[in-house]
């Protein structure tokens, strides 16, 4: 179950340009001195148009959990994220006890996500690196 130490999330890309987007939006409707603490508590805690996390490695994980392996080793906010996926999870095999760990999983993760389960500080490094990225026509 464990993760490999520099992996990168296969929607890591796909993650920055959300939270961009979202911190451009938040950015744009603030009147005045744009407090950016404030915005990055603020961008963190905007719902996602998903899970930031694949489909294997949450169900690896979700199975581990359902075997009582304990992720509270575990980054707090992934920790968070894995728990909400694993409660949705359950909801889903107690509604339609026919899917399986892997489809229920699958369905999960592909759902809206109340939040992006970064901390405000890893919001703040990948919108700085996301920006100074497109300024150098590196993304687009």
């Amino acid at each position: 179950m464990a993760k490999h130490i520099g992996n990168q999330t296969e929607f890591g890309s796909e993650r920055n340009a959300a939270l961009l987007q979202a911190f451009s939006s938040l950015v744009a409707a603030d009147t005045g001195l744009v407090d950016l603490s404030r915005v990055f508590h603020t961008v963190v805690a905007t719902p996602a148009s998903r899970f930031y996390v694949s489909e294997r490695r949450a169900a690896a994980v979700v199975g581990a959990m359902r075997r009582g392996v304990s992720i509270a080793g575990m980054n707090p906010e992934r920790r968070e994220m894995f728990a909400e996926i694993y409660r949705r999870v359950q909801h889903l095999l107690d509604a339609d006890p026919s899917l399986s760990l892997t489809e229920a999983t699958f369905r999960v993760v592909n759902t809206a996500a109340p939040r992006f389960y970064l901390s405000p500080a890893t919001a703040r490094s990948i919108i700085y690196r996301e920006r100074c990225m497109r300024r150098k026509g590196v993304r687009p």
